[in-house]
């Protein structure tokens, strides 16, 4: 048996910047994952979310006034009354940025708007730098060529057009974007893309040719656009000094490549900090009174579980995608302590179960279903009805807090990865 001062459960973006920031107060650390959450199927993008008109990218209170309550996020990240500064969001994603060695690219005092493969444009202030290579600020009024493979054949040209219109509608920019494919590279044109961008990471001959005809595409154009396609992003640098103009992938989770790109970075980082990761398919917690004592995990075909132990535990396993909010006909729960689920600090998820209208669509188009979650107090402690911690020595961050509206707030990896800062931080020194 192992024991660590913490043990975080979940190896997504709150939980790496959870883990990240305790090592760093000292503490012993290890991670506890289950596998791949909703950061390993990210668009690329760490937003905030829109920014409130005058707002700073970091005024949460401001992106909930909107609610009847105070969302829990906006509540603890913004310390009532005292937002945190971009020089403070600055600072904590700079400290990211070196622990993750996944170069990013930040803007803070305006957003950048970055394309999307969805044909929009995304406001942001923290991106991967493989996909805020092209800022429409900086690309209006110039010829762009989108280069594609034969397998987005039937979209490009009309997300192209796509682009156009929401740059000058939405933002009143013109940009000329052109759709230019690349089917005759490859001897399997269609390909999907997982599969060429495993062969860009593998085969030296073929992404030599590949980086041949992007510059040549590039010599009529004043920049490059293409797909979410490099699973390693020294290999888009490399192609942009060859090109010579920006080149950038656009933000989108087709086929999860920025994802991908993220969650390995999360992996090397943890292992150069000599945090260890541990992996289970399951994992089951010992609890005894108000204190979890322990959690045993195995893997299948194992002759039995292992166990860990640690002072203090930081639940960071996600919500649906992840796990941490196990989803059944009619019936959610938080499986590893058995928290309670709330949608609003007011109304628990049991109060409200048997008058769900799971039928209707507009119960999944309005995203009620996806503000349900653990309530946490100021210190990132579960609480139940009584306000008072469920179990003493557990905490929580990320998704798996409710009272997140993230269809209306847009909200991304940004709040995932501030919450796991201050929830690691708050661990550690307790």
């Amino acid at each position: 048996m192992e024991t660590f001062d913490v043990l975080v459960l979940g190896s997504g973006a709150a939980g790496f910047a959870a883990a990240v920031t305790a090592k760093e107060q000292g503490a012993s650390v290890a991670v506890l994952s289950r596998g791949a959450g909703a950061s390993a199927v990210s668009s690329g993008a760490f937003d905030f979310g829109r920014p409130a008109a005058q707002g700073s990218p970091t005024d949460f209170a401001s992106r909930t006034q909107h609610n009847t309550w105070k969302s829990t996020y906006s509540r603890l990240l913004a310390d009532p009354g005292n937002p945190p500064s971009p020089v403070d969001a600055q600072r904590v994603f700079m400290g990211i940025e070196r622990a993750l060695g996944l170069p990013l690219k930040m803007s803070w005092e305006k957003a950048l708007l970055l394309p999307v493969s969805n044909g929009h444009w995304k406001q942001v202030h923290v991106a991967q730098a493989a996909q805020a290579g092209i800022d429409l600020e900086a690309i209006q009024g110039k010829k762009v060529a989108f280069v594609y493979h034969a397998s987005w054949r039937l979209t490009a040209r009309p997300l192209c057009r796509q682009w156009e219109q929401t740059a000058e509608m939405n933002f009143g920019k013109k940009v000329e974007i052109e759709a230019v494919d690349l089917s005759a590279l490859s001897p399997m044109p269609d390909a999907p893309l997982p599969v060429v961008a495993v062969r860009l990471q593998r085969d030296t001959e073929f992404r030599t040719r590949f980086f041949q005809m992007v510059a040549e595409i590039g010599k009529g154009v004043d920049a490059v656009l293409l797909p979410p396609i490099f699973l390693d992003p020294k290999f888009l640098e490399s192609l942009q000094k060859e090109v010579q103009k920006p080149v950038s992938e656009c933000l989108g989770t087709v086929e999860a490549v920025p994802g991908k790109r993220l969650q390995d970075s999360i992996f090397s980082a943890l292992d150069r900090a000599q945090i260890p990761l541990f992996r289970a398919d399951h994992i089951r917690a010992e609890i005894t009174d108000d204190l979890v004592s322990g959690v045993d995990y195995w893997n299948q075909g194992d002759s039995g579980p292992r166990k860990l132990r640690a002072g203090k535990y930081v639940l960071a396993s996600g919500k649906f995608f992840g796990g941490g909010v196990d989803l059944q006909y009619e019936k959610l729960s938080e499986p590893l302590f058995g928290l309670p689920l709330y949608w609003s600090r007011q109304e628990s998820f049991a109060e409200r179960r048997a008058e769900l209208p799971w039928s209707d669509r507009g119960f999944f188009e309005s995203q009620t279903w996806s503000q349900l979650g653990v309530w946490v107090d100021e210190r990132w402690q579960p609480v139940g009805p009584d306000n008072r911690a469920v179990l003493n020595n557990v905490f929580a961050c990320g998704s798996v807090i409710g009272g997140l509206d993230f269809a209306r707030e847009r909200v991304g990896l940004g709040y995932m990865i501030y919450s796991g800062g201050q929830c690691g931080l708050v661990a550690a020194k307790t």
